[in-house]
């Protein structure tokens, strides 16, 4: 990290740039990367597909952890689980 004139925290590496980020982060700015790897559009839309199915379960699960069973049997390989069990717990209160 650095810092600006004014003081403030640069969390950006300097060096760094988008596209080393997305290498970092294993995702491709284009399609001429190898296999195994996501577009960030790919990323965005399983993200956009993991909230419809978070609302479409919350709609009808009775229990927060009927909820965070049925997102984790859809979505197996998600990391995060914590928010999703925090998510849960907010939303069936």
């Amino acid at each position: 990290m650095s810092r600006d004139r004014r003081g403030v925290v640069n969390p950006v590496v300097p060096g760094s740039s988008p596209g080393a980020t997305a290498k970092r982060n294993n995702f491709r700015t284009n399609d001429l990367s190898g296999p195994g790897t996501k577009t960030v559009r790919e990323s965005m839309e399983e993200t956009r597909q993991y909230i419809r199915d978070f609302d479409r379960i919350a709609e009808t699960a009775a229990t927060a952890l009927a909820l965070y069973d049925q997102m984790l049997k859809l979505h197996a390989l998600r990391m995060n689980v914590n928010a999703l069990w925090t998510s849960a717990l907010t939303i069936k209160r």
